[in-house]
């Protein structure tokens, strides 16, 4: 698979700034003894503390001042890190309690079911953004100000920033299903245009083809349904769901 020299760049920019903090953190004169905590361990040791801030703002891709009181890019020793002055600061303590209660009320209690146990950090959620919203959102908000064309665009250009990062899942049934999605829902060209770019960006998978052919065969162009099929098929013979797909066409072709 070749990497556009745009991801490459996106995806050793956003490591860059991950090393950045930590090297930022890891060399910030941080007081032995620290004031205002209204949620974490008033005892908390330094390393376990900035070991925490690291978790939270790699988790969320950002740095110190999103949620200190502070210029971005200013010095640590110019940060009031004491300050409420910001609501990212106070949104940011909810997280934590309802990371906690999370971890202790509803996973605590199956641990012994598995394993490992599974902890929910901020990271589990966020994957390196502030707003940890799914790419579907993002879609359906650019579908509703400005039409399909716009939210195909707005996706095209996502992959061409976060491929290979895990903030997004740009895999190819996520982009079928969502454009399923839209179909079941009635808003079948929308749909439509999704499954079509599904093809565009994996020619070479029988899913995307197969999936174009079932929505037009229920559309009733059963002549166009099974040039898709057939598509599919080529790609992956042994599909049972193209093969159903097939017999489906031709059954209704011949009544």
């Amino acid at each position: 698979m070749v990497i556009s020299l745009k991801t490459t760049f996106a995806t050793m920019l956003v490591l860059f700034l991950s090393l950045s903090l930590w090297a930022e953190l890891a060399t910030a004169q941080i007081p032995d003894e620290f004031t205002n905590l209204k949620v974490l361990d008033e005892k908390i040791t330094k390393a376990d503390l900035m070991g925490k801030m690291r978790g939270m703002a790699l988790g969320l891709g950002v740095r110190c001042a999103y949620c200190h009181a502070g210029e971005e890019g200013a010095p640590l020793s110019e940060i009031d890190f004491a300050s409420d002055d910001k609501q990212t600061k106070e949104t940011a303590r909810e997280m934590l309690r309802m990371t906690a209660a999370i971890n202790k009320s509803h996973i605590a209690p199956l641990a012994s079911a598995h394993e490992n146990k599974v902890t929910v950090k901020c990271v589990t959620c966020h994957r390196g953004q502030a707003r940890p919203i799914l790419i579907e959102d993002i879609l359906d908000d650019a579908r509703a100000a400005s039409g399909v064309d716009s939210a195909k665009s707005a996706y095209v250009s996502l992959r061409e920033i976060w491929y290979g990062t895990h903030t997004y899942d740009f895999g190819e049934w996520h982009l079928i299903n969502y454009g399923g999605n839209l179909v079941q829902s009635g808003q079948t060209e929308d749909g439509l245009a999704f499954i079509r770019l599904a093809i565009e960006l994996f020619p070479k998978s029988a899913s995307g083809w197969l999936q174009l052919g079932f929505v037009l065969s229920q559309q009733g162009e059963t002549l166009e349904a099974r040039k898709y099929i057939e598509k599919g098929l080529e790609i992956e013979p042994d599909s049972r769901w193209g093969q159903r797909l097939l017999k489906m066409v031709s059954d209704s072709q011949e009544n």
